[in-house]
C-alpha cells in the first residue's frame, strides 16, 4: 500500500470512529489527478455537528498519527470562521484539517460549488448521503469576470501607491520593509493585473488560480520570462532593478488591458511616481 492510500484509510478510520463527524472531503491538488506530487498537502474538510472536541483539545490528532506541530488557525466561509488545525506529522505529511457544520455540507449539496471544491474534490466518507449530492467537480473555477473601470483603477492606483513607499523605504536602505512592501505588490496587485490579462485574452473562460499556485502553468512564456527579474535579493541594487522591471511589467499589462477593455490608464499617476522613483534612484546610485 503507498502512503497516500496509507493516510486515506488513517483518515477514514478516524472519522468512522468519532460519531460527531458526518463526512470527510479532499480537497485541493491531492483531489485533482496529475496536480499532486509528493509533497502535496492533503486539505481534509470535516463536516460535523460539534467541532468542540477536535477544537477545544488536540489529543484527537494522534488518532490520525504522530504529529511534529500544530498549527490553530481559522478560515472565512461567507460570514463565519471555521476552526482548522494544520498539522505536520511523522515523517513529515502536512494534513490541514478544516472544521465545517453540516449547515455548510448542506449548502454545498444544494448550491453551486465555489471553487476551491469546485476544482476537485474526493469524498471520504459521507455517513448520511449529503456528500454524494453535491454537483461534480468543474473546469469552470478560479474565473473572474471583467473587471469594471472602478476595480481596474483601483488596483493601479494601489499598486503605484505602494510602489512609493518602496522607493522610500529603498532611500533609507530600509530593505526589510522594502521586502514587505514589494511581497503586497506582487501578491495583490501584480498577480490581479496578470490574472485578468491571461483571462482576457481566453475569452474570459481560462482557469488561473487566486494565490498564484502553479503560475507556471497557466502564465504566458513571455510574462513567466519577465517575472524572473522581478524578484530580488536581499540587496539594495538589485532591489531597485527588480522595481524598474516589475513595474514596466505592470505598466505594459495594464495598458493593454485598458486599451482591450476600452478603460483610461491614469497615465499621470504613472508618470509621476516613475519621475520620483528615477530621481531617488539618482541619488543613490
Amino acid at each position: 500500500m503507498n502512503r497516500q492510500s496509507l493516510i486515506t484509510e488513517k483518515l477514514v478510520a478516524w472519522g468512522k470512529r468519532n460519531a460527531e463527524i458526518r463526512s470527510l472531503i479532499v480537497t485541493g491538488s491531492r483531489a485533482v489527478e496529475g496536480k499532486s506530487d509528493e509533497f502535496s498537502d492533503y486539505d481534509i474538510a470535516v463536516f460535523l455537528d460539534d467541532n468542540t472536541p477536535f477544537t477545544s483539545n488536540d489529543e484527537w490528532i494522534e488518532e490520525v498519527g504522530q504529529p511534529w506541530v500544530c498549527v490553530h488557525e481559522k478560515i472565512s466561509w461567507k460570514e463565519e470562521f471555521v476552526p482548522t488545525r494544520l498539522v505536520i506529522f511523522e515523517p513529515g505529511v502536512k494534513i490541514d484539517f478544516a472544521f465545517y457544520s453540516i449547515k455548510v455540507l448542506k449548502e454545498l449539496a444544494s448550491n453551486p460549488l465555489p471553487d476551491e471544491f469546485a476544482a476537485g474534490y474526493h469524498v471520504l466518507l459521507d455517513k448520511d448521503g449529503i456528500a454524494s449530492t453535491m454537483d461534480p467537480p468543474s473546469d469552470n473555477c478560479y474565473k473572474q469576470n471583467p473587471p469594471t473601470q472602478k476595480e481596474f483603477q483601483r488596483i493601479i492606483e494601489e499598486f503605484w501607491f505602494e510602489v512609493y513607499h518602496v522607493v522610500k523605504y529603498l532611500a533609507r536602505s530600509d530593505l526589510w520593509s522594502v521586502k514587505f512592501r514589494d511581497h503586497g505588490i506582487k501578491q495583490e496587485f501584480l498577480l490581479q493585473m496578470i490574472r485578468w490579462h491571461e483571462q482576457a485574452k481566453h475569452q474570459w473562460n481560462y482557469s488561473t488560480h487566486s494565490q498564484g499556485k502553479r503560475a507556471q502553468d497557466w502564465v504566458a512564456e513571455e510574462t513567466w520570462s519577465r517575472l524572473q527579474v522581478c524578484f530580488a535579493r536581499f540587496d539594495p541594487e538589485d532591489c531597485w532593478l527588480a522595481l524598474n522591471q516589475t513595474m514596466k511589467l505592470f505598466r505594459d499589462l495594464s495598458m493593454q488591458m485598458a486599451a482591450l477593455l476600452k478603460f483610461s490608464y491614469p497615465q499621470d499617476l504613472d508618470d509621476n511616481i516613475t519621475a520620483f522613483a528615477k530621481q531617488v534612484e539618482k541619488k543613490q546610485f
